[in-house]
């Protein structure tokens, strides 16, 4: 059976924060460099439009037309062409424009067909210079967009196409016009892709180090969150333990958050809640164990209920055929009562002879009477002996009750039941 992985808070709030981080990350930079693409593209559709449209501007129209008719004569010569003044005069300074905003190309040309075009100007000087009279032919996905701009003269932005002959590129193209206005041939602005992936890779190298830098310093910011929420907990958790091993009314110091604060705080009611329910406790085991103790001292202490027999009495005590009752006034407490009759006892027994015919016990009898020895009575033989301060009931079988107080000394008969019990308490 396999267990399920358990973590602690530090750990939990990293594994929660830091994919929600890095999603958070590449996220954001996968939008900013979309929007740094568009941007790049913006930029350099907005520099291809310029171009184009000032090379469009500053071309003679009519000049540009002229020059264009001779590519169709028979003795045309492009390299006496390109070496003219007139030629020159309109092609360097599309060669200082071109170099001077890191165009791939910079050009004019005419339409000529459906998809055929052909070549006058051209700043160009490297392999990929097409000199006047140079046939191409156009992407024909967007041949029609870029007619209209001889056609109707507007401006037309190519996207990212691919040309025979010259790859992968962008284009923005601009009307010439003639000095009646209207559009003769055209002049195109390129950018290879090149130059724009070099754009791009560049703004996704920034785009990656700032990335990564916001995922080190957000890392950062959550362990230290992590450590500031984990920190209170761990505090609780060892004190809990602590409580939990018996050290009732543990506190802790309220940190972190409102939440772990109010936390804390319940911790240490808790805490304290305990340690005084222990303390109660405590105290009520020690009250009964008391409570035990001192009953079971006093079924020690306690004699043969005394109540047994004729005399309902305080203590009774026997030896040698003879009898003591004693009624004394006891304290109120139980222990005490119980003490208080085992010293009586105790007392009496010392006066009592184990043999008879000991000291003339009941000639003591008066003596012994005081504040809390109230009666006693012996029976010695068939004799009563009587001492009391308070009135005491005799009632014998066949004859009337007689009223005890003082000292007395009555006869009883062989046989005759009696007993004796202090008046008005009844038989």
């Amino acid at each position: 059976m396999s267990r399920r992985a358990t973590y602690g808070l530090q750990a939990l709030v990293l594994r929660t924060t830091i994919p929600i981080l890095v999603l958070i990350t590449v996220a954001s930079g996968v939008l900013i460099y979309r929007e740094l693409y568009q941007t790049i593209l913006a930029g350099f559709d907005g520099k291809l439009v310029a171009v184009s449209t000032i090379t469009a501007a500053f071309i003679d129209g009519d000049k540009h037309q002229e020059m264009a008719a001779r590519l169709r004569e028979p003795d045309f010569d492009a390299a006496a062409m390109e070496a003219s003044r007139e030629f020159l005069d309109t092609v360097e300074p599309m060669r200082e424009i071109k170099a001077k905003l890191d165009l791939t190309y910079l050009y004019s040309q005419k339409v000529t067909g459906v998809l055929d075009i052909v070549y006058l100007f051209d700043a160009n000087t490297d392999d990929n210079h097409s000199p006047p009279g140079y046939a191409d032919t156009m992407p024909e996905d967007d041949a029609d967009n870029i007619r209209k701009v001889v056609t109707d003269g507007v401006v037309h932005l190519t996207p990212i196409q691919a040309w025979e002959q010259w790859g992968l590129i962008k284009t923005a193209f601009s009307p010439i016009r003639d000095s009646a206005g209207q559009p003769v041939a055209m002049a195109g602005a390129d950018v290879d892709i090149t130059s724009i992936q070099r754009r791009t890779r560049i703004a996704l190298v920034n785009v990656g180090v700032v990335g990564g830098l916001s995922l080190l310093i957000g890392t950062a910011i959550a362990y230290a969150i992590a450590v500031r929420l984990a920190a209170p907990m761990r505090k609780l958790k060892y004190a809990g333990f602590e409580v939990s091993a018996g050290k009732f009314g543990l506190q802790v110091e309220p940190t972190g958050p409102t939440e772990l604060r109010a936390l804390a705080h319940g911790f240490n009611r808790m805490s304290a809640t305990l340690r005084e329910r222990l303390e109660t406790l405590r105290q009520t085991d020690r009250r009964t164990e008391e409570e035990r103790r001192e009953r079971e001292i006093i079924r020690l202490l306690q004699e043969e209920p005394p109540g047994k027999g004729p005399v309902r009495a305080d203590g009774r005590l026997d030896r040698s055929g003879r009898t003591l009752w004693w009624w004394v006034d006891l304290p109120e407490d139980p222990l005490a009562a119980a003490v208080e009759r085992r010293s009586w006892r105790a007392l009496l027994a010392r006066m009592l002879p184990e043999e008879p015919g000991g000291p003339g016990l009941p000639h003591a009898l008066p003596a012994l009477l005081g504040p809390e020895l109230r009666g006693l009575v012996l029976l010695d033989g068939g004799m009563l002996h009587v001492a009391t301060v308070r009135p005491l009931v005799l009632e014998r079988d066949g004859s009337r009750p007689d009223v005890l107080t003082g000292r007395a000394t009555v006869a009883l008969s062989p046989g005759q039941a009696w007993r004796i019990h202090p008046a008005g308490d009844g038989a």
